[in-house]
């Protein structure tokens, strides 16, 4: 007679072969899960750079009003500029296209009060502004040594008075008219610096 195989020892081979099939699956897909997770791991941690390149930077307070900024403006200047709490620039570095450097002070409306930079010939001037930005006061010092302090209309541009001394240590007193002709001079014949 023929001997009947075991069904349970063919349901138990059957059982061992299917968990083998399940560890195979399981190591493949932790496999797997490890190689996603190492993918999405290196787009996370970028390498430290040497050089990062853009046309402006901000500084952002804990609630994301800008606080600063650097960079490129629209009119070819490369600008630092420093902001109080409600974002309103109150200290701003700019180097214009030819060169010029310009350090401006702002009051809390925006008007630039103060701004010290050079001319052309590489004097520094500093220029005191009044409330609505109009150029009140001048002082220069150039590389020879002569100083000079001067005061202007309310234009902002006409001389109404100069008082400094040339080159040579000498001083002098220059007085302007409304329309911008000179009406007094002392001592007589001394061109103040840059006139």
């Amino acid at each position: 007679s023929t001997p009947f195989p075991d069904p349970t020892l063919s349901r138990s081979r059957e059982v061992a072969g299917l968990r083998r099939q399940l560890k195979r699956i399981q190591l493949a897909g932790a496999v797997g899960v490890l190689a996603l997770a190492t993918v999405a791991m290196s787009s996370w941690v970028q390498p430290v750079q040497d050089t990062i390149s853009a046309k402006m930077f901000f500084v952002l307070d804990e609630t994301g009003v800008p606080r600063g900024n650097f960079g490129m403006l629209s009119n070819g200047d490369l600008g630092l500029a420093l902001t109080d709490v409600a974002g309103a620039a109150r200290i701003g570095f700019r180097v214009l296209p030819d060169g010029t450097p310009k350090l401006q002070l702002y009051d809390r409306d925006q008007n630039i009060r103060t701004e010290l930079t050079m001319d052309t010939e590489g004097t520094p001037v500093l220029v005191m502004n009044d409330e609505s930005g109009t150029s009140r006061m001048a002082l220069t010092s150039t590389a020879e040594g002569a100083a000079q302090i001067t005061f202007f209309g309310e234009d902002g541009s006409t001389r109404r008075a100069s008082l400094g001394a040339v080159e040579n240590g000498r001083p002098f007193l220059l007085m302007w008219d409304n329309g911008g002709n000179q009406v007094f001079e002392a001592p007589s014949g001394t061109p103040p610096p840059g006139n």
